[in-house]
């Protein structure tokens, strides 16, 4: 078996893939490199997209966990916030794997962005108009949560 993946991974490494070295002469075998990819626009606007990503949900839950912190003065309340983001991946991780397969998985994406700007719209609209409550934000972090499940 491992024999057969290895001449699979071999014909599928020719002068024209992607991770190949374009520097290999036609008798040698060709070497991978994945820095190419870095030379393709597609690859560094995934990645961009991927780093910008994860850059909001770091410093979402950073800034909701000091701010709850900063409220109610007690760390249950943060970690209570924490695990109600876990709850949508609980309870329809399996579900949003299978519904993943069926659609085309671009617009998936996109739809979870539009969704997750709605879900800070509504956030940045409580905020402004009044003090933003703990279960604010539990319902908030909930939504958020819906979207890191997808």
């Amino acid at each position: 078996m491992l024999a057969g993946f290895q001449h699979c991974w071999e014909n599928r490494l020719s002068d024209s893939s992607p991770l190949t070295d374009p520097g290999t002469s036609a008798g040698t075998k060709p070497r991978p490199t994945p820095l190419i990819l870095l030379g393709r626009a597609e690859f560094r606007r995934v990645w961009l997209v991927g780093l910008l990503t994860g850059f909001i949900r770091w410093m979402d839950v950073l800034a909701v966990s000091v701010y709850v912190l900063q409220i109610t003065g007690s760390p249950f309340f943060v970690a209570l916030t924490l695990f109600v983001r876990i709850i949508p991946l609980l309870l329809f991780g399996a579900a949003v794997g299978a519904v993943a397969e069926l659609v085309d998985r671009k617009k998936l994406l996109v739809f979870g962005m539009v969704f997750l700007a709605c879900v800070y719209g509504g956030l940045t609209w409580i905020a402004i108009t009044s003090r933003v409550e703990v279960w604010q934000l539990g319902i908030i972090v909930f939504f958020s949560g819906v979207f890191w499940t997808l």
